[in-house]
């Protein structure tokens, strides 16, 4: 769809210091419809960008791709094919060389491009970056990616001054250490315990070194795992399927079975709600090599093979997160049974990670002496927090009844901080416990 402005926005460096300044508009679905007011962008119903009006330039991707597998000038002409290599490398082969590849780029564990080589075995570019991406140290002809982001789009927009990076949602800033747009996801992306995600501008919660953001919507910790380095996908079991997605699968605890049990070839796509497509690449045309290169000749579509059910509902999302059994039983103190001190204990299961965590210790209370209830958020790994010794405290209010009511509790140890509603017997309380984890499956 052609880009109509509707709003605009000034980023970059401003002309009261002598220095540059980046003027953008942008349409309805939040793109950027122009860069400078001279440059103005098309994009397809996906969101893509798929023209610009320098050169004209125009931008190819492979199906599910984020980052464009080639660029073409006056709608015949390649001026760049990126292609997937193993390793996490990728070729490069520029117009004019007749599918001669000109050079190889290697990349880093966050997917930046450190060095790039040719065939000859010579150096083509290579770089350093700073924590957010400002190259230093250059030699060669410039390649910059950096966190699996390249900015092939900016280049031809005018828009490098700062060093610009392009995802399919928003661009990123290296010089500003910020995308240049707010977190489209608004604050359905924010984390109460976690401060940096109410910062819509900031890039992967400041922390540049372990973690990336291939879509400009949601980052991920490369190394907590699961990210296998590829540009375009990842893989899950065989299956291609979306990063982001991936990322949300491993959060939330998703499984699927792939049909007839094989992966292979497969690839799985976000559908509507939380929702997945199964689809697999049906051919109408040939293979055939030329010049190097192997090509599909004629046509082909990606065929849906199976599906996966939502599961939003609010119970579903309850018994998704970790769940307490807490207790405490007063022995000594003014009133024995009710208020005072004496042995505290619970068992939590984490339905995510199968853990089953058994903990005993030393408790006081004042009429609150069991609850029960899951952990909604932690600011660290919710297995780690109820492993060890560990301080926690709660309370539930008289309500519905005088005896039982709704609460809340709070476990924390040297690992972070857990939390989340609770429902048990009206009063306070608060114990040191020390808890094993055991994993059942």
């Amino acid at each position: 769809m052609a880009a109509g402005a509707i709003g605009t926005e000034e980023c970059g460096k401003n002309a009261g210091t002598g220095r540059d300044v980046q003027r953008y508009t942008w349409d309805a679905d939040a793109n950027i419809a122009s860069v400078n007011v001279s440059t103005t962008n098309t994009y397809d119903a996906f969101d893509k960008l798929v023209e610009t009006s320098a050169g004209p330039t125009q931008f190819l991707y492979l199906p599910g791709g984020t980052q464009p597998f080639a660029t073409m000038s006056n709608y015949q002409n390649y001026l760049r094919v990126f292609a997937p290599a193993p390793g996490g490398t990728m070729i490069i082969t520029p117009n004019g060389h007749n599918g001669v590849i000109s050079y190889h780029r290697h990349t880093d564990w966050i997917g930046s491009s450190r060095f790039a080589s040719t065939p000859a075995e010579t150096v083509y570019f290579d770089s350093a970056y700073a924590p957010f991406g400002e190259p230093y140290a250059t030699s060669g002809t410039p390649d910059y990616v950096f966190g699996e982001n390249a900015q092939d789009a900016s280049v031809v927009e005018g828009a490098t001054a700062g060093y610009a990076y392009d995802t399919l949602n928003r661009k990123y800033s290296a010089a500003q250490s910020r995308w240049n747009a707010p977190d489209p996801a608004g604050l359905t992306v924010v984390d109460p315990s976690n401060p940096q995600s109410w910062n819509r501008y900031a890039y992967v919660g400041n922390g540049p070194l372990n973690a990336i953001d291939p879509l400009g919507l949601n980052w991920f910790d490369w190394v907590q795992g699961g990210y296998d380095g590829s540009r375009q996908t990842c893989t899950l079991d065989g299956a291609s399927i979306p990063c982001a997605m991936l990322q949300s699968a491993a959060q939330s605890g998703f499984a699927a079975q792939c049909p007839n049990n094989g992966c292979a070839g497969i690839r799985l796509l976000q559908g509507p709600g939380d929702s997945g497509i199964f689809q697999q690449w049906v051919s109408h045309g040939s293979w055939s090599n030329d010049g190097g290169w192997t090509w599909q000749t004629g046509t082909g579509h990606w065929q849906t093979v199976g599906t996966i059910s939502a599961n939003s509902s609010f119970w579903g999302y309850l018994l998704s997160k970790p769940w307490v059994v807490s207790w405490i039983l007063p022995v000594a103190g003014p009133v024995p049974g009710v208020v005072g001190v004496g042995p505290a204990g619970g068992v939590a299961w984490n339905p995510k990670t199968h853990n089953l965590c058994v903990g005993i210790g030393l408790g006081a209370s004042a009429g609150h002496n069991a609850a029960i209830g899951p952990l909604l958020t932690s600011s660290g790994n919710v297995d780690s927090i109820l492993s060890g010794w560990s301080v926690s405290g709660g309370g539930n209010l008289p309500f519905p009844s005088p005896v039982a009511g709704l609460g809340w509790l709070v476990i924390a140890n040297s690992s972070g901080v857990a939390q989340g509603p609770t429902a048990g017997v009206a009063g306070l309380s608060g114990s040191v416990t020390w808890s094993k984890c055991v994993n059942l499956f």
